[in-house]
């Protein structure tokens, strides 16, 4: 009795010193080419199985079922020869990413899916879907990321993702969609695409998504979101460029926490009280809108920006805007009318990088070239109407691209650029230059320090050429 109570103990020790030795995780390994032909595999740099241009999708689970230990990392089949995917196709195939796209797949069976239990982002991209294949994408228990864009979906009906409870990136983007339901997004997500459709309203399919940080609608046919953003307290960014928004007064009352801003090329004439809510906000697009004056007032309240689009407005003073950004990074005022500038415009501008003053009606930059700017590093001058530097470039010492190209200036003098020793590219096609040895002589200076030229006169031989 004694022998088998002790033969017994040795078992049990021997069991629990299996169980708790780590258990060695086979490693993904390509089988000979041979033997998954059609298909190719690599893990080098990534590990990756390919099956391009291939009739149909039979044939690549007959090249790849069986043949691997461990889920594949990634699945690509492009160019599949096919209008739907088979019942069980991936039943023996499991992947932990499959990309399937530039097919013609129109139908996907409910159990396509089935045995893929790994799966956690699909991209079925520009083939020919019509409709979300909701069925087949429930028994993906730990999809994640999910692309549907580039197909002919036209609508996205109540309750077609919501099963797809581990969903948080879902993309839809270029498709035809002119109709969203009402509950049509799973509450988990935190990114979505769907920007390049027909869409003309969200009819309140985004509220309420709490865990929703990336929203882009862009270019679609919206012509307001009021109402249709509640709720929205986590939302990070938020693209509505390319729509006919007229009016984002009340509009983004909940985006407490809103970093970044896109409202280009849209209608609006006024902005300011659609904006006092989004304390947090650092880049602000305005750009190719209606507006005529943005209250200096709203920079005060919103006074966190680092990076202003505010080109293709007609502001009548930009100056008074401008005044209280202060920590202000990157300032693009293409395109806006801009005749003369305050003096004291930018004045104060530490952290000014980049500056874009193009396709304006300036005849001087005095205002920028007598303030230092020590962290100023693209300047944009380009197609104004300016004839010389007065103060020369001193104060922007850490200028590395400057485009003056489209200008009536004639020279330069030999100071203008001798503190920008960290230039690399200096734009100066379009003016009409008098080719005096001077002027060659500061060109070459240009070049012997690696900067490079583009657009220069006819009449000056680079040192290449030479």
């Amino acid at each position: 009795m004694m022998k088998f109570i002790a033969t017994l103990a040795l078992g049990v020790a021997l069991i629990s010193f299996c169980n708790a030795s780590p258990v060695r995780k086979t490693r993904f390994e390509c089988p000979p080419a041979e033997e998954i032909h059609p298909c190719t595999c690599s893990t080098n740099p990534k590990k990756i199985v390919k099956c391009e241009d291939v009739r149909n999708l039979d044939i690549v689970r007959k090249a790849l079922e069986h043949r691997f230990q461990v889920p594949l990392p990634t699945l690509y089949i492009t160019n599949v020869h096919t209008f739907q995917m088979p019942h069980h196709v991936f039943s023996n195939i499991p992947a932990k990413r499959l990309v399937l796209n530039g097919s013609n797949i129109r139908q996907i069976h409910d159990d396509a899916f089935d045995g893929q239990d790994t799966l956690g982002l699909l991209i079925l991209a520009k083939d020919r879907l019509t409709d979300i294949p909701t069925e087949a994408l429930k028994r993906l228990p730990h999809l994640r990321t999910l692309s549907l864009s580039g197909n002919f979906i036209m609508k996205i009906a109540r309750e077609s993702l919501t099963e797809t409870i581990s969903l948080k990136y879902l993309s839809l983007s270029e498709n035809r969609i002119s109709h969203i339901e009402k509950n049509a997004f799973p509450e988990s997500l935190e990114s979505l695409m769907l920007y390049e459709n027909l869409i003309t309203t969200m009819n309140g399919s985004v509220n309420g998504l709490n865990n929703l940080e990336n929203l882009s609608v862009g270019n679609n046919r919206l012509t307001s979101v009021k109402n249709e953003l509640n709720g929205l307290t986590k939302l990070k960014f938020l693209s509505l460029i390319g729509n006919n928004i007229f009016d984002i007064d009340g509009s983004f009352d909940d985006l407490v926490n809103l970093d970044h801003l896109n409202l280009a090329y849209n209608s609006l004439e006024n902005v300011e009280d659609g904006l006092y809510s989004l304390k947090k906000l650092r880049s602000l697009n305005l750009s190719y809108n209606y507006i005529t004056d943005i209250d200096e007032n709203l920079f005060k309240n919103v006074n966190e920006i680092q990076n202003l689009d505010l080109s293709g407005n007609y502001m009548s003073d930009v100056c008074k805007t401008l005044r209280p950004l202060k920590d202000i990074q990157q300032l693009f005022l293409s395109n806006t009318n801009m005749k003369t500038i305050d003096y004291d415009c930018f004045k104060g501008m530490k952290n000014l990088e980049i500056l874009d003053l193009s396709q304006n009606e300036l005849t001087s930059i005095d205002a920028i070239t007598g303030h230092m700017f020590p962290k100023l590093s693209y300047f944009h001058l380009q197609n104004n109407h300016l004839h010389m530097f007065r103060h020369g470039l001193k104060n922007l010492r850490n200028l590395e691209l400057l485009d003056i190209s489209y200008n009536d200036i004639v020279t330069l003098k030999g100071h203008h650029l001798v503190h920008n020793t960290h230039l690399k590219k200096f734009m100066i096609e379009g003016n009409p230059w008098e080719c005096s040895d001077h002027l060659m002589e500061i060109f070459r200076d240009l070049e012997m320090r690696t900067t490079k030229l583009v657009g220069a006169p006819p009449c000056y031989l680079s040192k290449e050429v030479l």
